[in-house]
């Protein structure tokens, strides 16, 4: 049987990623399109988090209350952002091997994983 296009869905997992050896193998054979997917299962695709400077080493003194506080950063919060799409889409690629000379593209999809699978072949 000849196929045309190989669909790999896969979780990033050891027992997914054993598969991969022989989708491409089969790709190659078959002179078939490859299509990696990875499909997120939260309903956003990006976290953002605020990480606050600790206190500086020297303290600020308030006279009205008589204690010792911490000097306040001399810079503002570094923002990190964590976006799962771009991560998977950057994990898919690594799957690639560089000897792979057939046609070949990644899917990042979102929702339920066998539901996506079926709705994406």
């Amino acid at each position: 049987m000849l196929y045309s296009h190989i669909l790999v869905p896969t979780d990033f997992s050891s027992a997914a990623n054993g598969v991969l050896v022989y989708a491409f193998e089969e790709a190659t054979q078959h002179q078939a399109k490859l299509t990696l997917l990875h499909v997120l299962q939260h309903h956003s695709a990006t976290e953002v988090y605020y990480i606050k400077d600790a206190p500086q080493s020297g303290t600020g003194y308030v006279a009205e209350l008589g204690e010792k506080l911490p000097a306040f950063p001399s810079q503002p919060p570094e923002t990190v952002r964590r976006d799962y799409y771009e991560e998977a889409l950057g994990q898919l690629h690594a799957l690639v091997p560089a000897s792979f000379t057939g046609a070949w593209e990644v899917q990042v999809a979102a929702g339920h994983p066998a539901e996506t699978i079926v709705r994406m072949a």
